[in-house]
């Protein structure tokens, strides 16, 4: 099938919604967020992760499926691969939960756990054995749907043994295209076999009769192998972008690849993504192809003078695109590829900005104030906090207090918070207990106010969760202290997770709040598989994972 024109390009919130976490923990070094009275993330003490694995395994058992399979997510997210082999039999036994949702989320706990033990049965289940199937209490062939959670739970543990069954799974012409496709994501998760990994991924990407979704998945494999790896691809994946005979999924994957494999120095690259971004008939194609230039700008820079003269084209492309755009959906990818671009040229901390990044700065200012479509402003907003716009500060304030628009009120007060305006943190705690604001919006809000070093916001939380007469509140609030809330808020979620009397999803929502301020990891467990990927591509398990807090 060629290049189409299509219609199904998703709305740049998608792409932010799974970015987010990589930048915003990146603003505070180790730390996914500031905590209250000056600590880190670290404040949540190895005592405190170890008193909640009694409250995590009794969740395990409760007559609700939302406790428990928020349950089996925590104890993953919190016990360490190295620590984790009395918790495997624990996760192994709810494998048979008669409650699918919990089934899948004891796959995934024992995905996001990892060591050796985990590797067996989530090997047997992804391979359907009879092993498996008597794991989950099934006779006949386990369900593709918990194959394929099991498929990604095998990336996750990054174990070299994980490769020989998910290539297996990957090359049989029998295996569902769900499956395939969890399989070729996992494997680019393999980075100590990634020499053996790229072998097979680029067979895969010439296979013109793999089916497109499957084939979709196999650029952004490749793009996550580390270095020399995913450096050997380049050349067909700038083919396949240039080729118009690619379909329309393979294309976009091509692009979001290049964007992340290339360096400024690939000089050739540079000029295809951004033909691309001006001229392909797939919107969808040409709104990963601008990003795409943000990202290879953001990670790479080069003082030789050819790269710097392309660095200089690349900059006018995205200025133009945004202050001129062609089409007006191009108009916020290109304001967040400018945001990428000045990130990366940013200077050391304390420094002034360069050139480059103050001339940048000024044009999303410029377009921010003279946007009126929410949804673009709040995209050149997030482009904003991206490139450390501080001068922007004074006009994110004006629209936070003029504006009627919910969406946007949170993604202005992200982008405060992304910037440090401690200015704004009377407007954000005012906004924050907001009814009419929606819980996403809210949660936007909340992580502002903990950006901004406000030491009122976590009190502030605690009496508004407790205040709240609504579920929707009472899973927002929740939400924002599991994001950035201490051991104080820990103890609330704590109280609030095993009192019967409380709504269950408020429950559910404490526990799953708690997994998240004791996770093991500076980011969260479902990072590696979101970043750079093509959210385009259908794929179930990929959603259950991107919704997953």
């Amino acid at each position: 099938m060629g290049r189409r024109t299509t219609n199904d390009a998703d709305r740049w919130e998608h792409w932010w919604n799974e970015q987010r976490e990589l930048y915003l923990t990146r603003l505070h070094g180790a730390s996914l967020l500031p905590r209250t009275g000056g600590g880190t993330h670290d404040s949540i003490t190895p005592d405190l992760r170890r008193s909640l694995l009694p409250l995590f395994a009794s969740a395990l058992r409760d007559s609700s499926s939302d406790v428990a399979d928020s349950a089996a997510i925590a104890l993953g997210r919190c016990v360490r691969s190295e620590e984790g082999a009395p918790i495997v039999p624990v996760l192994v036994r709810t494998l048979s939960h008669p409650d699918r949702s919990v089934r899948d989320a004891a796959v995934l706990g024992l995905g996001i756990l990892g060591g050796s033990e985990a590797l067996r049965p989530l090997t047997s289940i992804a391979l359907d054995e009879e092993e498996g199937r008597a794991l989950c209490g099934v006779t006949g062939p386990i369900d593709v749907f918990l194959r394929a959670q099991a498929v990604l739970a095998l990336g996750l543990t990054r174990a070299s043994e994980a490769v020989a069954p998910l290539t297996k799974i990957v090359t049989a012409p029998e295996t569902p295209r769900e499956l395939s496709s969890a399989a070729v994501l996992a494997l680019g998760l393999a980075h100590d076999a990634a020499p053996t990994v790229t072998v097979t991924l680029v067979k895969l990407l010439e296979d013109r009769a793999l089916d497109r979704e499957v084939r979709a998945q196999v650029p952004i494999a490749l793009a996550r192998l580390p270095g020399t790896s995913a450096r050997a691809a380049l050349p067909r994946l700038v083919q396949m972008l240039a080729d118009r005979q690619t379909p329309d999924f393979v294309a976009r994957s091509a692009a979001i690849a290049l964007g992340r494999i290339a360096s400024s120095e690939d000089g050739e690259i540079v000029d295809v993504l951004c033909n691309a971004a001006a001229r392909d008939e797939d919107f969808g194609t040409r709104q990963f192809a601008l990003l795409a230039i943000g990202r290879l700008y953001e990670h790479s820079k080069s003082a030789d003078e050819t790269a710097l003269k392309r660095r200089a084209t690349a900059q006018t492309f995205l200025v133009d695109a945004l202050r001129r755009p062609t089409h007006k959906q191009l108009k916020p990818y290109a304001a967040l590829a400018l945001g990428l671009f000045a990130r990366g040229d940013a200077a050391k901390e304390g420094a002034p900005p360069s050139p480059l990044q103050a001339s940048l700065q000024k044009n999303l200012v410029e377009a921010f104030e003279e946007e009126a479509d929410p949804s673009v402003q709040g995209a050149i907003a997030i482009a904003l906090g991206l490139s450390g716009a501080t001068p922007a500060t004074a006009s994110l304030r004006k629209q936070l207090a003029l504006s009627a628009n919910p969406t946007l009120r949170g993604h202005v007060a992200l982008a405060l918070g992304m910037l440090g305006d401690r200015e704004s943190a009377a407007s954000l705690r005012k906004l924050v207990s907001d009814p009419a604001l929606p819980p996403s919006a809210r949660i936007d809000v909340a992580r502002g106010l903990a950006m901004v070093g406000d030491a009122a916001f976590e009190d502030q939380l605690i009496a508004l969760l407790h205040q709240s007469c609504d579920t929707p509140s009472a899973i927002a609030y929740s939400k924002a202290l599991g994001l950035v809330g201490s051991e104080k808020a820990a103890q609330t979620l704590t109280t609030l997770s095993q009192d019967r009397s409380a709504p269950t999803l408020q429950r559910a929502f404490a526990v799953v709040s708690l997994g998240l301020m004791a996770e093991k990891t500076t980011l969260p467990w479902n990072v590696p598989y979101l970043v750079d990927s093509n959210y385009t591509v259908p794929l179930r398990p990929m959603e259950e994972i991107a919704d997953i807090l």
